[in-house]
């Protein structure tokens, strides 16, 4: 078999680079070690018949250009907005986030200051739409984004950029409310417990840009029947452009030849050469196991070996109810995702040092 790209893995970014490659005119072909599309967009019925609970990714930004270039409905994919994005929970009051209305999430801030409130309406005007852009271009280097901005508005942005959320946020804003759902929105939002909470506690350079993807332009979505039907979606698609997905398919070995990939074999046998093989799977055993040390630099194998995962993972309760719990606050009931158990930014560092020190208490956010 041949093909023009060969994707190993049909996770969400894999399913979306071959439909990109499809549609632009390349024989594409992906290969998948389960039975079943999806990756991490995971989708199973974990507790009792008829209730099916996605299991990682349980939400999706619908800024993803791959929404706008695709008319995914077509091919099965229905998506659902619940009207109340988030709401943040605190002993004498709470916060409100509703879905694609900034302008009334604003006014929600201002409850808490109307100095932050004018502050996040001015960052979204001036760099919600530039952040979206670079999110889904080339990294470009630190000092130098922004390009499309005028001189004040770029200097302003870079400088932004260039710190950590915590710095950022606490620079920012005067409310510990506001500060607060902040740093707990990017502990969601980055899906790792460890990551999202280094991020909230000012170690972590670089990260502040965030801000710019959670200043209440809420466009995140849920997927009736669970975040797999994107996967499978995608993967009709992929093959309605002429491409081939292939399901219970597992790589032993990416093909090398003159320090180039050229194809794979599979655990069956079958070989397949392609002009182009991308591994959207793991990356360590991928370069280590997949492509094979004897093919790769001393030096850079020294440093995959050197590579340390996190030592934190997220512990999710997946419940079928019947009926909603009864929360205090009506919005809470309709609520994409819930914040509870946080008072102010002293939780946030107190997490982190648990995380830290192996200690590890339950995750800040249901959805």
């Amino acid at each position: 078999m041949k093909c023009d790209v060969l994707v190993i893995g049909s996770g969400h970014n894999g399913l979306e680079l071959a439909a990109y490659c499809a549609r632009a005119g390349l024989n594409v072909m992906v290969v998948e070690s389960a039975e079943k599309v999806g990756g991490l967009l995971s989708t199973e019925a974990v507790t009792q018949p008829g209730f099916r609970h996605s299991l990682h990714a349980i939400t999706l930004g619908s800024y993803a250009p791959i929404y706008r270039d695709f008319n995914l409905e077509a091919f099965g994919v229905r998506f659902l907005k619940p009207p109340v994005e988030y709401v943040m929970l605190l002993p004498d009051s709470h916060l409100t986030i509703r879905c694609g209305e900034p302008e009334t999430n604003w006014k929600a801030v201002a409850r808490f200051s109307q100095r932050d409130a004018r502050t996040i309406e001015d960052l979204y005007r001036r760099f919600h739409k530039t952040w979206l852009r670079e999110f889904y271009s080339a990294p470009v280097a630190s000092g130098e984004r922004g390009q499309d901005l005028p001189d004040g508005d770029r200097r302003d942005y870079n400088r932004i950029c260039g710190l950590s959320l915590r710095e950022a946020v606490d620079q920012l804003f005067e409310s510990e409310a506001i500060r607060l759902f902040f740093c707990l929105r990017a502990i969601e939002i980055t899906g790792d417990v460890g990551l999202g909470a280094r991020a909230a506690v000012s170690d972590y350079p670089g990260t502040a840009d965030f801000v710019f993807r959670l200043a209440f332009d809420p466009e995140y979505q849920i997927l009736v029947g669970g975040t797999n039907e994107l996967a499978q979606g995608i993967s009709r698609l992929i093959q309605s452009l002429g491409g081939a997905v292939l399901t219970g398919s597992p790589v032993v070995q990416i093909l090398v030849r003159d320090r180039k990939a050229v194809g794979v074999r599979l655990a069956d046998g079958r070989t397949i050469d392609a002009r182009a093989v991308v591994s959207a799977g793991n990356f360590v055993p991928a370069m280590l196991n997949l492509v094979g040390e004897e093919h790769l630099g001393a030096a850079f194998v020294a440093a995959v070996k050197g590579l340390q995962g996190s030592r934190v993972g997220k512990f999710d309760v997946h419940l079928a109810v019947s009926d909603p719990p009864g929360y205090r606050v009506p919005e809470a009931r309709e609520a994409l995702c819930l914040f509870l158990g946080y008072e102010g930014l002293a939780d946030i560092d107190t997490r982190w040092r648990e995380i830290s020190s192996g200690a590890f208490p339950s995750t800040p956010a249901f959805h």
